[in-house]
Parts: structure tokens; sequence; C-alpha cells
């Protein structure tokens, strides 16, 4: 059915009111259209389902990859502090000569 096309539609609050109806008072071919395109929709849905795990997975291991490098980053600033510290100690109180062995 065409989307732009508006057509009169009818709720039946009753339905055991409704007359009965077959496919003699039915647009069949239309039918099979609207049939085609849900089954169209459906296979879509799937694919969309599918790439949505995908981005989930590489979300996930992008956020396992970012806690490594944060853990890195600690270790590194750590050590950057401590030869920060090493470098502004005087000569005499060097902890690495050979006094100090």
């Amino acid at each position: 059915m065409n989307p732009n096309v508006e057509l009169h539609r009818y709720v039946a609050v009753y339905i055991s009111q409704l007359l009965p109806g077959d496919v003699a008072h039915m647009d069949t071919s239309a039918l099979l259209q609207e049939l085609a395109l849900l089954c169209s929709e459906v296979c879509a849905i799937g694919a969309v389902r599918a790439e949505l795990e995908e981005v989930k997975s590489t979300l996930k291991c992008l956020r396992a990859e970012e806690c490594a490098v944060n853990r890195v980053t600690e270790e590194v600033s750590v050590l950057w502090q401590e030869i920060q510290q090493l470098q502004h100690e005087p000569q005499g109180s060097n902890r690495h000569t050979a006094e100090g062995r």
C-alpha cells in the first residue's frame, strides 16, 4: 500500500458483532503486498539486531581496552613521579650508589 494514501480506518469494539468476511470481500493482491513488505521489514530488523550485537561486542572490547590503558597510564604516572623525585634528590643521598648497596 502507498503510505501517502489516507484510507478510512474502522475499529470494532466487539469483534463478535462483525459480519463474517471471506477472500471475495478483500483485495488479496494488496494483502500479499503488505505481507511481502512485512517480511522485508522483519528481515531488516534481524539485520539491525545483528549489527547492534556487533556494536555491543565492539563497545565491550573498547571498554576493556580503556581499562587497560587507564591502568598503564596510572603506572606510568607513578613511575614519572618517582623519576622526578630521584632527579631532585641530592647526589650523596642517591640510593643507587655503590655505597648504598
